[in-house]
């Protein structure tokens, strides 16, 4: 019974997960990445890690639809 309980919650977990790289990815683009350095690639993913987390909180909040204008 804890087996299965455990199996939900870790395959939630990772879910979560991909969802974020996959936001990431396409919409962020990070799939090709044109900067050059370690720290222009950490800026430009923490600048989409921190527009994701707003876009986030604002769906959970309700003041964000998810609609562009």
């Amino acid at each position: 019974m804890v087996d299965v309980i455990m199996k939900d919650l870790t395959l939630a977990f990772f879910k979560r997960i991909e969802e974020v790289f996959g936001w990431l990815k396409t919409v962020a683009g990070l799939r090709k990445t044109r900067l050059i350095g370690q720290a222009r690639l950490a800026g430009q993913v923490l600048l989409a890690t921190a527009t994701y987390n707003l876009i986030r909180m604002g769906a959970i909040g309700g003041w964000w639809r998810g609609a562009h204008v």
